[in-house]
């Protein structure tokens, strides 16, 4: 089983490296204007078909692959990818308040006619378009 997902990563890795070109192309289309590379990410789907040998190929790559789920292993295999999304995003259900909270701050700040920048409260970081003033 363990090589089984160790070819699967292989041919995954493969592909990826292939599409890198493609890949900073939309980024560059999107984001024109010398960004730092840490405004968003993209999500593929990996389509896989094996062979008589437990051989992976890709058979296609989906940039915007379905999270609509419809099975009992659609939402176990999806609600994991999520979970482990959001921890590579380092993403919290907590942020989403603490960020709202800053942003609303920041807004009655700026139209109240501060001039100095509201300072963010230790340990959040604030994850929104806002921040860029």
């Amino acid at each position: 089983v363990n090589q089984v997902w160790t070819s699967i990563e292989h041919v995954i890795m493969k592909t990826l490296i292939a599409a890198v070109p493609a890949l900073n192309h939309m980024y560059n289309v999107a984001f024109p204007l010398g960004n730092d590379g840490f405004t968003c990410f993209q999500l593929l789907g990996f389509d896989i078909l094996f062979d008589q040998k437990f051989k992976p190929w890709v058979l296609e790559v989906n940039q915007s692959p379905s999270l609509h789920i419809e099975t009992p292993i659609d939402e176990r295999i999806k609600t994991a990818m999520l979970k482990e999304l959001f921890a590579i995003l380092n993403v919290s259900i907590n942020d989403k308040e603490k960020n709202s909270q800053v942003e609303q701050d920041i807004v009655k700040s700026r139209l109240l006619g501060h001039k100095s920048e509201l300072a963010t409260p230790p340990g959040v970081q604030l994850k929104s378009r806002l921040a860029s003033g």
